[in-house]
Order: structure tokens, then C-alpha cells, then sequence
């Protein structure tokens, strides 16, 4: 396997299955890097979505959030979450 292919999951309380996600969380695993994107959960509050990134080598219990200091890496990896969701979602629209 390649070490740089992306894993992806999806945690989804409740959901439609003819309608478009509007509340999950989703992790990407590439490389070093573990991304978790959540978005519209209420106790988001106003913000409406949450990052937090992981150099899962070097932090394999995830204590350290990388998300700010490593803006283009989250920014990258989220990009990557965010097409999968639309092209999933798709079909619903």
C-alpha cells in the first residue's frame, strides 16, 4: 500500500440517507497526519465547525493540536475531507 494514500472515516449520529450530511465528524489519515473535521453539531455554537490535527508519529495519543501552527497541512487535509463530503453528497442534491 502506498503510505501517503488517504483513509477517511465518518461518524454520523443520525442521519437521512436520502438527504446531504449536514452534522458528522470526518477523519482523514495521511501519511503523519490525522485530521478531524466536525461540523454542525449545536454545541459548535456559532463557529459551526471544528479541526484539530495530529502528527500521529510523533503524538500517537493526540494530545498536541497542530491545527493552528500548521495551517497549511489542516488547510490541505480539509480540503481533501471537504471534496470527498460533496462528491458523496451529491447524489442528494
Amino acid at each position: 500500500p502506498e503510505p501517503d494514500r488517504p483513509v477517511f472515516a465518518l461518524y454520523v449520529e443520525s442521519k437521512d440517507p436520502r438527504k446531504p450530511l449536514t452534522q458528522a465528524t470526518a477523519v482523514i489519515v495521511k501519511g503523519r497526519y490525522k485530521l478531524m473535521y466536525m461540523f454542525g453539531y449545536p454545541k459548535l455554537g456559532n463557529v459551526r465547525e471544528r479541526l484539530e490535527l495530529y502528527d500521529i508519529q510523533t503524538d500517537p495519543e493526540e494530545l498536541v493540536d497542530l491545527s493552528s501552527s500548521h495551517k497549511d497541512i489542516a488547510g490541505e487535509l480539509l480540503q481533501e475531507v471537504k471534496t470527498r463530503i460533496r462528491e458523496a453528497d451529491q447524489r442528494y442534491l
